[in-house]
């Protein structure tokens, strides 16, 4: 339901100049610091911009161009009072006749009409705001371009970062830029390494369709999964423009934002996690952090040193490619977060039987809430994988069976990508196929002392989550239903891999 009114403007009119003013990036604030160009002092050239400011910096000029009627703006508390109902709807917590047809009928016009004129105040500029950037011409970031805005507007170059950011390199140093187009951020090489995983047996005997779905589904920069990946101006700029449908626009009068607020940047594109953490990560409710309180690691938004990543097949450029070079091939590679960084085992736990738990278990597996796995377009039928709240722990590294244990979410196979009439083959019995399984590292549902477990709610023990006579909160491999005969078992034969040993299962305490 969610889906619904993020994207029901996407069909409406999008103003291509949203985009345009996605600007260059920066990893500085706007505080007017020095910027170096091509090792000299920036020569201010903004008495160029005077024909782009008599537009955009003006409201009353922007409001008449693209019909916006200030005495007769959306009536905000409706729209937002319609959108709680569609979010109650998704979490369970209402039925789906809570709404109406008229009152969806009436979420989406005031939605569409909405992003309109979020998209319109988002064209403001105000020169003062831009510290040394507002020295620079427009046109250094905006460069002529062939495809045309509207009738009204030059051609320009929309999204200056869109390739990655060469256009700030020029003064903030290619080292910065080449690590970022390299980065799970720009490339989101994570996805699309489970995409190509899951499209092997179609690449295995048709690479040319494989290819075809792939470029389709993930790289389809209006509705595919690239349609989320993040650029410099995205981030410090202007908040993300998503599938078209999402308001975008800059952030702040052209400011370029040192720290991007989560609300503005991030949860744009990790809504779902964000929903979680607003709603029910102690983090969040009691102590009111933001995501940017514990993800300050440069290496987890501009990516690590291309000299650290290894080398291996670039997942994004699809199954077909045989192109090879650095590349993250999971979120895992990347997190730099940890709890310790907050959180001492000792002076956290003051129970030595607790805290000598943290050698063999993730901070994770005990302080979880329980929460949906993905389903939907992950389903392998194509309906609904799942749409129960529970935790299942197993390994935290595939097929290491001493490592820590922590949180598995299950990862559905998509049915089919872009051709509901040609479904993708599946063949759980290749172990090079994707697993259902995983490892998940961005549960944001962090509580003291959940209980998890029937048994645990019974008990109202948090012990009683493992050390129970079933240890159904542990992934075991006879849940599984596998085999290495083609086309295999119900289960991927890969998911084996996340499975908890049997002399690792805890016993019921006494």
């Amino acid at each position: 339901m969610r889906s619904l009114w993020l994207r029901m403007a996407g069909t409406f009119l999008v103003f291509l100049l949203v985009a345009g003013l996605s600007a260059c990036g920066s990893s500085k604030g706007s505080d007017g610091g020095d910027v170096s160009y091509e090792g000299q002092d920036l020569v201010d050239e903004s008495d160029a911009n005077k024909a782009c400011l008599a537009c955009h910096a003006s409201q009353s000029v922007l409001d008449d161009e693209l019909d916006i009627d200030r005495d007769s703006l959306v009536d905000r508390s409706r729209l937002a009072e319609l959108r709680e109902i569609v979010v109650a709807i998704e979490w369970g917590e209402l039925t789906e006749d809570a709404m109406t047809p008229e009152e969806e009928a009436e979420l989406e016009e005031l939605a569409e009409l909405a992003a309109i004129e979020d998209r319109v105040n988002g064209l403001l500029v105000e020169e003062a705001v831009m510290g040394t950037h507002g020295k620079m011409a427009c046109t250094q970031c905006h460069l002529d371009s062939d495809v045309e805005m509207n009738d009204w507007h030059p051609m320009i170059v929309a999204n200056p970062t869109a390739d990655g950011g060469d256009v700030c390199a020029t003064c903030h140093g290619t080292e910065l830029v080449e690590n970022y187009k390299a980065s799970i951020h720009f490339t989101l090489s994570g996805i699309a390494n489970g995409v190509c995983k899951r499209l092997k047996p179609l690449t295995d005997v048709d690479p040319e369709e494989a290819q075809r779905q792939f470029d389709g589904y993930f790289a389809d920069e209006a509705e595919g999964c690239m349609s989320c990946h993040a650029t410099c101006g995205s981030c410090h700029v202007s908040s993300p423009l998503i599938q078209g449908s999402d308001p975008g626009g800059l952030m702040d009068k052209h400011r370029f934002v040192d720290v991007p607020e989560s609300s503005e940047t991030c949860m744009k594109c990790h809504w779902e996690n964000g929903e979680m953490w607003e709603g029910s990560d102690v983090h969040a409710t009691e102590v009111g952090l933001e995501c940017t309180s514990c993800h300050t690691a440069i290496e987890e938004v501009h990516g690590r040193d291309i000299d650290d990543m290894e080398v291996g097949p670039l997942y994004y450029k699809g199954p077909a490619t045989t192109e090879t070079g650095p590349v993250e091939p999971s979120l895992s590679t990347v997190l730099q977060t940890s709890c310790e960084d907050c959180h001492n085992n000792e002076a956290s736990h003051d129970n030595a039987v607790i805290s000598s738990h943290t050698e063999t278990l993730d901070c994770f597996a005990c302080h979880t809430q329980p929460y949906f796995n993905c389903y939907g377009c992950h389903a392998i039928d194509g309906g609904i994988d799942g749409g129960e709240e529970y935790v299942k722990l197993g390994l935290t590294e595939k097929g290491n069976p001493e490592s820590k244990l922590g949180l598995l979410t299950h990862i559905g196979s998509a049915f089919d990508m872009i051709d509901p009439d040609n479904p993708i083959p599946s063949n759980n019995a290749d172990p090079d196929w994707k697993s259902a399984w995983a490892a998940s590292s961005a549960m944001h549902l962090i509580a003291r002392t959940p209980l998890v477990t029937d048994a645990a709610v019974k008990s109202g023990s948090t012990c009683d989550n493992c050390h129970t006579g079933e240890a159904e909160i542990f992934l075991k491999a006879s849940e599984l239903d596998t085999s290495d005969v083609p086309p295999g078992g119900a289960d991927p034969i890969d998911d084996l891999q996340w499975v908890v040993p049997e002399d690792r299962l805890p016993g019921a305490l006494d």
